[in-house]
């Protein structure tokens, strides 16, 4: 972690974060401070009238979303595009866009299939490859480790950035999201998400939830890298961590190989239509 400044969180999220600590927080001054922060209230709105989330009517003011869909959600939304905010600016833009593709596919994968709730499953597919920028900030040639460890196929993309780098972007991810006050099991599944070995053997409290984490966000990483590899360069990349662990994370969330194949063209399609 040497050299490396993790992202200070928003004042308006600190305030809002010592209000719920609170033992009688103030309903009425939370919803007050993020609707108080256009940027935020519009980016919370934003991402919960999006298709991830399944509403039938849209919402229209903070109070409104936090009446219907209950404070924690609302919290955990607003604590995912504040960071957006934090990291990277407008030239991390494509970034930004495939870690909001793999939130709404793992929102969507894990209100399908798990007792996640949706807005978890958001924080963690947006926050879970938050330490790339600031690893971009620190080394020069990231950009180009990163690529080969997506290349290779003989280690894990953290294991090859430990060995060039002595460090990785799923840890420096688990520090941000640890100083941001995510909860524990999120946090832990950021630090572990491209080690599937790895997190199978954890144990603890969390341990379940956790592997849950890891094999929903992984089915959402693969889908998402689909698409845009589709998109954006007209034909498909070999997806390395995939092929390896296809079988463990399918079996994790009970979703049979054929059930997965019509899943997957359903989150395609949520992709293109997003």
């Amino acid at each position: 972690m040497q050299g490396i400044t993790l992202p200070s969180m928003p004042e308006s999220l600190q305030q809002v974060q010592a209000e719920r600590a609170k033992s009688d927080p103030d309903f009425n001054r939370i919803t007050g401070i993020i609707s108080g922060d256009v940027s935020l209230a519009g980016e919370v709105l934003k991402v919960v009238n999006s298709p991830a989330f399944g509403l039938r009517n849209p919402i229209s003011s903070i109070p409104s979303a936090v009446m219907l869909l209950g404070l924690p959600f609302v919290l955990n939304l607003a604590t995912t595009v504040a960071l957006r905010g934090s990291v990277g600016g407008q030239r991390m833009d494509r970034f930004w866009d495939t870690a909001r593709d793999v939130a709404a596919t793992s929102a969507a994968v894990a209100k399908r299939y798990t007792g996640i709730p949706a807005d978890v499953a958001y924080t963690l597919g947006l926050f879970h490859d938050c330490g790339i920028p600031l690893l971009m900030q620190r080394n020069p040639d990231y950009k180009e480790v990163l690529a080969r460890a997506y290349q290779q196929s003989e280690l894990s993309v953290t294991e090859f950035e430990e060995q060039a780098l002595q460090t990785n972007h799923a840890t420096v991810g688990y520090y941000v999201s640890r100083s941001w006050n995510l909860p524990k099991e999120v946090c832990t599944a950021i630090r572990h998400h491209h080690n599937c070995h790895e997190v199978c053997g954890l144990n603890g409290a969390d341990a379940d939830e956790v592997i849950t984490m890891v094999a929903v966000l992984n089915l959402a990483e693969h889908v998402s890298s689909e698409f845009r590899s589709v998109a954006f360069r007209g034909e498909l990349s070999v997806d390395h961590a995939w092929e390896r662990n296809r079988e463990k994370i399918l079996d994790r969330l009970n979703i049979p190989f054929e059930e997965y194949e019509d899943l997957r063209e359903s989150l395609l399609l949520q992709l293109g239509d997003g």
